[in-house]
Parts: structure tokens; sequence; C-alpha cells
């Protein structure tokens, strides 16, 4: 291969890396559109099983919203690396979305819960679940805890929702060893 080949290919390198760089945050959204259409399908029908995709062995369990800043969210059910780099997801072995206890959300702080950096103690959340019920929850405590703290698992005698990411939001993921835990309470 002649020189002038070489140069032309190493002017790519920064271009497969830009794009690499983006497959994260367009995946995110991508597949927002399709959690949105299978939530809707959901919605619709009695059962509530229809996959977003069809390799997806996850459906969607609830809605939230963020109404300062004007966005909402799909979430699955099962939290694992699968489903969070997908969206928000719930943890299975806390309560249900809208029962009574505690109801455990999870997102990568570089996509879905980006926004979370600017929350407030009094602002408002709205959670809806798969049968159509939506409760409004305020922010009542924002916590940076250690990555190994589990804390947030804790069992309650009232409804709540605890959302988390990793924190702060300016490193990689990677370098990430605090969590931002949001405790928002029935209202």
């Amino acid at each position: 291969m002649k020189t002038s080949h070489y140069l032309k290919l190493a002017c790519l390198v920064p271009v497969f890396y830009g794009l690499s760089v983006l497959y994260m945050p367009a995946k995110a959204i991508a597949a927002q559109f399709l959690l949105e259409w299978s939530w809707r399908q959901n919605m619709m029908s009695e059962q509530k099983d229809q996959a977003p995709w069809f390799w997806a062995d996850t459906t969607p369990i609830a809605k939230l919203s963020y109404q300062k800043q004007q966005v909402s969210w799909i979430v699955l059910a099962g939290l694992n690396d699968r489903n969070l780099a997908f969206g928000p997801s719930w943890q299975q072995d806390s309560a249900k979305p809208n029962r009574f206890g505690n109801t455990i959300i999870a997102a990568h702080n570089d996509s879905h819960f980006a926004v979370l950096e600017e929350a407030k103690i009094g602002d408002t959340l709205t959670l809806q679940n798969n049968s159509g019920l939506s409760l409004d929850y305020q922010i009542a405590e924002i916590e940076i805890v250690d990555e190994n703290y589990n804390g947030w698992n804790q069992v309650t005698d009232d409804t709540r929702l605890t959302l988390f990411t990793c924190y702060p939001f300016e490193l990689a993921a990677q370098d990430n060893q605090q969590r931002l835990m949001i405790t928002a309470v029935l209202i």
C-alpha cells in the first residue's frame, strides 16, 4: 500500500473514535423510542410483556417523569448492566413501582440520569406503573455515598422511590467510586 493510502486510513481514526464516543448516548436515545413504543403497546394490552425489541429479555415496568427537567424515561424490569445500557432499570428485589415499600431505580449518569446533577430537594417526580397508576413523589434527600454503600436497599414503612447513579458526573464510569442517591417520598 502506498503511503498516501496509510495517511487516508490514519485520517479515519479520529472519525471512528468520535463515532465510538457517541455510541452509548445514541444507543440510549434510540432505545427510548423503542421502549416508548413498547410501553404504549403494554398499556393498551391486558398482557404486560411486550418486549421493546425481538431479542429483549426485559419489558417496560414503569414510566418515570421529572417535571422540572421536562423529561421522562421508560424503566426496564431488572437492574443489570445489559438493561442499564438501554435505560433506567428497576431493582427486582425492591418494591414494585407505586407499591408500598422502597422502589429502587438506577441509570447511567452520562445518559438518562445526567439531569439528576441539577436535582434539588422539593423537586417532583411522577412514576406511572404498568397498570396505569401514576403517583407523585417529592425529593426529600440527596446524598453522595460510597459505591459499596448498601443502605439504599433499606426496607421502609412507607411508599418511596430511590434513584441512584454514578457520581461525580464528570468522571468516566470506571473511575466513579461514589453514587448519587436520591430519596423521594410519596406526596
